[in-house]
């Protein structure tokens, strides 16, 4: 037996036993929290699946949040864990002016939240953390002129594209008529 048809044989070996070995794995995987979740909770995931759970002031509350009692509908949702099936409280949403909610129960929480605005407008209207002008498109433009200047040295110094119409004479003391281009 050469020694290509032998190395062969033993990669497939190793292969086959790779497979053999691999075969017996479990997988565990949950799926991302939820990014949508409304105001006074957080994303959350588990062997259930993913869902929001209610931000408590339990723990104390982020910079920027405060604890206050809000109204949040809450379904609750089957989870599984190694000792078992449980419950987590699954935050559907806010509810409405009458304590109503489209699914789950009304349940007034204390949660954390971001401060209310003390603007003093009607509108609502502000200004969110982290919404600055994008200063980082001005690089472009100099970018840009950067760019056609370094196309414009190599043209010049003969290294860039040469152009179709213009005859380029021939290398060399042998240059004659038959060897320019055009």
């Amino acid at each position: 037996m050469t020694r290509q048809p032998r190395m062969l044989l033993g990669i497939a070996v190793i292969l086959m036993a790779g497979m053999y070995v691999a075969g017996n794995a479990q997988a565990d995987v949950v799926m991302p929290p939820p990014t949508d979740c409304t105001k006074g909770s957080v994303g959350a995931t588990g062997h259930g699946g993913p869902y929001c759970r209610a931000d408590l002031c339990t723990r104390g509350c982020d910079k920027g949040t405060t604890c206050q009692p809000t109204q949040l509908c809450v379904v609750k949702k089957e989870a599984w864990s190694r000792a078992g099936k449980r419950f987590v409280d699954d935050v559907t949403g806010a509810c409405s002016g009458t304590g109503v909610c489209a699914t789950g129960t009304c349940t007034t929480l204390d949660v954390c939240m971001p401060p209310q605005s003390r603007t003093g407008l009607k509108c609502g209207c502000r200004v969110g953390p982290g919404e600055a002008v994008p200063w980082g498109w001005l690089l472009v433009v100099p970018g840009l002129l950067g760019l056609r200047r370094r196309a414009r040295v190599r043209v010049i110094r003969g290294l860039g594209p040469r152009c179709p119409l213009l005859k380029q004479p021939a290398e060399g003391p042998a240059a004659d008529a038959s060897q320019l281009r055009g």
